[in-house]
């Protein structure tokens, strides 16, 4: 009998460890099965953030490529109008609509390079997008006007408004990259400024200035009589937007780059 509880005992013993060693096997499966969910959590993030990292180099630096071609030119010619300053020009002077937030997809437009090289698409994608607005400093109205009367020489006036920057439109390129799931937008402002020839008139006759007085068609036309010039019928201007002497576009402010 005594030696039936002993047995008893010892194999309840052997049970209590059995247990212990289940349980404590468990606890270092469980661990261990934590350490490599959480590990495969930091991988994904890690990815994640090279990917990022990634579509924020790629648009960052084509965007200064785009602002390179931007803002090398001064004047619309045949030889740069396949790059993206005569795509640009041509944009703002088209019939493309202003943007609109609240209708993006007929307001933003997408231009397909063509002179710039697009980069690998193993290293990711790009897409360029274009939106026009008309700036809070538009100053169109110098498009035309008068010159003061009865100012004797018009040297410095003609000068001044044959010198006039006329400032229309804010153009935004945004170049957005992406790669695997990520994606990344970097954005710019631009002034486009723009200086016209100048013409004038009186009454219908068309006047240029030379020296000290107005003659009349050309420079070597009959001398203006001046008397005729009144306040009530001053000297009229008008500038060329059709044929623009200086086309430039300057950044509003540092380039914005948002996910």
């Amino acid at each position: 009998m005594g030696k039936r509880v002993e047995n008893l005992k010892e194999n309840r013993k052997k049970g209590i460890s059995m247990a212990i060693v289940l349980c404590v096997s468990a606890f270092f499966l469980a661990f261990a099965a934590a350490i490599v969910y959480t590990a495969g959590l930091l991988t994904a993030e890690a990815n994640e953030r090279l990917e990022q990292e990634r579509c924020y180099q790629l648009a960052k630096s084509y965007a200064r490529v785009l602002d390179t071609e931007l803002t090398s030119y001064t004047r619309k010619t045949e030889e740069n109008s396949t790059t993206f300053y005569g795509f640009a020009s041509r944009f703002l002077d088209g019939r493309y609509a202003e943007y609109d937030p609240g209708n993006q997809d007929n307001t933003v437009f997408y231009y397909q390079p063509v002179a710039v090289s697009m980069p690998d698409p193993k290293y990711g994608t790009i897409k360029i997008a274009l939106y026009k607005e008309t700036g809070e400093e538009d100053n169109t109205d110098l498009l035309s006007g008068t010159l003061p009367a009865g100012s004797g020489n018009y040297r410095e006036k003609v000068r001044e408004v044959e010198n006039y920057t006329i400032m229309q439109y804010i153009l935004t390129v945004e170049v957005i990259a992406s790669y695997g799931d990520s994606s990344y937008t970097y954005s710019t402002e631009y002034y486009r400024k723009e200086r016209y020839p100048a013409s004038f008139s009186h009454n219908g006759t068309v006047l240029v200035w030379n020296d000290e007085n107005w003659h009349e068609g050309n420079t070597g036309g009959t001398i203006y009589d001046m008397s005729q010039i009144t306040e009530d019928t001053p000297v009229k201007y008008t500038l060329d937007k059709t044929q623009a002497k200086e086309t430039v576009f300057e950044p509003v402010y540092e380039e914005a780059d948002h996910e």
